[in-house]
């Protein structure tokens, strides 16, 4: 897999384009945050989403929060971009993510979003 190591982090979107799955919807990640401000989603969803985008689903389940919300974000802007339904849980963790994870690949994402 192509994947760049930033202090132990590994992008799983290094070098892919997110394309939106055929038979899961953002909206059935079920998108919470919980207490310590860290992204917790339904697994099943986001593992079918991987395996359509030649995402390996257990180097971001072992990948940790940035790992996770690399591929969330990018699945959310995607989302948005095709005409998507804004999703307020996505949105807060949006704001937290841009603040916490200003150079990964989502991060660029969202910047091209904004302008």
């Amino acid at each position: 897999m192509n994947a760049t190591t930033y202090e132990n982090y590994i992008n799983p979107m290094e070098g892919k384009r997110f394309t939106l799955p055929d038979d899961v919807v953002f909206a059935d990640l079920k998108c919470k945050i919980d207490d310590a401000n860290h992204l917790a989603v339904d697994w099943k969803a986001l593992d079918a989403a991987c395996r359509f985008n030649s995402i390996d689903p257990d180097l971001v389940r072992t990948g940790g929060q940035r790992s996770l919300s690399t591929v969330v974000m990018t699945w959310y802007l995607t989302h948005l971009a095709r005409g998507g339904c804004p999703d307020p849980v996505a949105d807060d963790f949006s704001r937290l993510y841009y603040r916490q994870y200003r150079d990964s690949h989502a991060h660029v994402l969202f910047q091209r979003a904004q302008a």
